[in-house]
């Protein structure tokens, strides 16, 4: 985990077989980069590649560090951090999405550029070794509308899953995109269309979510908020090939001893998405929070977020971060 709004900290929590112990969490030693929120932050084998993001003064980044975390001789350990030196960069940005896209790439779309505007673009960094690192944009014949506070999610070895964010007037979307750089021409294909009214059985539109890889090429899109920045606490499993949208990879296979209530019928929009009922003791509704697979999959950890908290006298709305730490379990 790094930094959040106009921090510059860095935390570190090491999961082990035993969760009912919970995490502990340790503040490891970095120093730079400088304090941002709205960045992305995304694993490439043991590194962290950090961009872009939201300084103290509203301005929008461009730059691109590289961190490793380092323990030497202590079990706390430190986070190497050096800035990218690249030929070129994406504009400067901050609530974009990256993901990690395969062989030591990460791709990076959209966000919130400097005049304020959203944007559309598509962007790929290649860290393999023997390869001086540069961001190449990527073009194609069609891409999903501009937007902010949405997610990508890697599925597998080529391709990955956009879902939801803000669109140019300010209002969240719930439509669901690939990206598939399978063939010689990368390419966006929309498989759902947004709607801004859903039956049920489909996620009403959000931004701020949380997007997580769990088992079978599976994605667990938890919380998030809506246009009137309400927050969401409702848990769905998008599963685009079980639609039939997208072919099975052959390393993709069901977990023989978890199930996911199939609870809608008929079209292809309904089939891919399952929405999860919730036991035990759900977290308060939350946005822009963080979420991580654990192991296979089974397991996933949400920590902090925005939450609905107490209404302050000069505010529109009460807000307040939350420093919980929830751990999510998928059962049969």
């Amino acid at each position: 985990m790094f930094a959040g709004r106009h921090l510059d900290d860095t935390w570190i929590a090491s999961v082990t077989d035993n969760l009912a112990d919970g995490l502990r969490w340790q503040q490891v030693k970095s120093g730079t980069p400088s304090g941002r929120f709205g960045q992305s932050c995304t694993v490439v084998g043991d590194l962290l590649v950090l961009f872009g993001g939201i300084n103290d003064n509203g301005e929008r980044l461009n730059d691109t560090w590289i961190g490793q975390v380092l323990y030497d001789k202590s079990p706390v350990g430190r986070i190497s951090w050096k800035l990218l030196e690249v030929a070129a960069a994406p504009a400067p940005r901050g609530a974009h999405a990256g993901c990690f896209a395969g062989d030591n790439r990460i791709v990076v779309y959209g966000g919130i550029g400097p005049d304020g505007l959203r944007l559309n673009d598509t962007w790929m960094l290649n860290l393999n070794e023997g390869q001086q690192p540069c961001w190449h944009e990527i073009e194609t014949l069609l891409s999903p509308p501009p937007r902010s506070g949405h997610t990508l999610t890697w599925i597998d070895a080529n391709r990955m899953i956009l879902f939801g964010g803000r669109g140019t007037h300010f209002e969240v979307l719930n439509d669901v995109w690939m990206f598939d750089m399978q063939g010689n021409q990368p390419e966006w294909v929309e498989l759902c269309s947004y709607e801004p009214n859903p039956l049920d059985g489909i996620p009403a539109p959000r931004s701020g979510h949380s997007a997580t890889p769990v088992f079978g090429g599976r994605i667990l899109i938890y919380g998030g908020e809506d246009a009137s920045r309400c927050r969401k606490g409702d848990i769905w499993i998008l599963d685009p090939i079980a639609g039939g949208l997208i072919e099975s990879p052959a390393f993709f296979t069901s977990s023989p001893d978890i199930t996911v209530p199939d609870i809608m019928q008929n079209p292809v929009t309904h089939k891919i998405w399952k929405k999860l009922k919730q036991k035990g003791f759900p977290p308060n509704e939350r946005s822009f929070h963080g979420a991580c697979p654990i192991g296979s999959g089974r397991s996933i950890v949400i920590f902090g977020g925005m939450v609905d908290g107490e209404l302050q006298p000069t505010a529109a709305v009460g807000l307040s971060f939350d420093a919980e730490l929830y751990l999510l379990e998928l059962v049969p």
